[in-house]
């Protein structure tokens, strides 16, 4: 990837879905795909970003490896079992890393944005109606949210998106605006 782009200064990990339900009720195919999307990812995607990250680091600069979790990262509240646990491994993954990589020149910053209005897949509300009344987090717009994490890291660094656990990240070209 370096070879092709240039350096890899920034891995933004932002992939992530919701789950809601009571822990009685909690599917475990469902929280499967939770974590294979909310954790295994952003692993996987830093795992193979490391050895480009360290590279890229210098005495004057520090790559950045940015971990998207969410409040319910380090809070569970009634309905959120199942995500905050898939939160809570995220933000667990991120410490130890952050000890580990240190000595790379590599830091690992943590984002916890509070409640975001995303879309539903169809047939969410169907589901969660079906299993009886489930309060969903009062929401903000993702504008609103995602404007807060691009300061943790310098206008001037390229950035690599995470998309898909089942494929390799596609770096950016582009940069983060500060």
């Amino acid at each position: 990837m370096p070879r092709e782009l240039g350096r890899l200064d920034v891995l933004l990990n932002n992939a992530g879905r919701g789950y809601y339900a009571r822990t009685r009720d909690v599917d475990l195919a469902e929280l499967e795909g939770l974590f294979a999307l909310n954790v295994l990812a952003p692993l996987r995607l830093t795992q193979l970003a490391l050895p480009a990250l360290a590279a890229s680091s210098s005495p004057v600069g520090k790559s950045t490896v940015v971990m998207i979790s969410s409040i319910a990262g380090v809070l569970a509240a009634p309905t959120m079992g199942a995500y905050a646990a898939s939160k809570f491994a995220l933000e667990a993954v991120a410490m130890a890393l952050r000890s580990e990589v240190a000595g790379n020149g590599i830091q690992v910053l943590v984002v916890r944005p509070g409640p975001v209005e995303t879309p539903s897949p169809p047939g969410w509300t169907r589901e969660c109606a079906r299993k009886g009344p489930v309060r969903r987090p009062r929401s903000r717009s993702p504008s609103r949210s995602g404007g807060r994490s691009t300061p943790a890291v310098r206008s001037s660094k390229r950035a690599c998106l995470s998309g898909s656990p089942a494929s390799a990240p596609a770096p950016c070209p582009g940069s983060f605006a500060g």
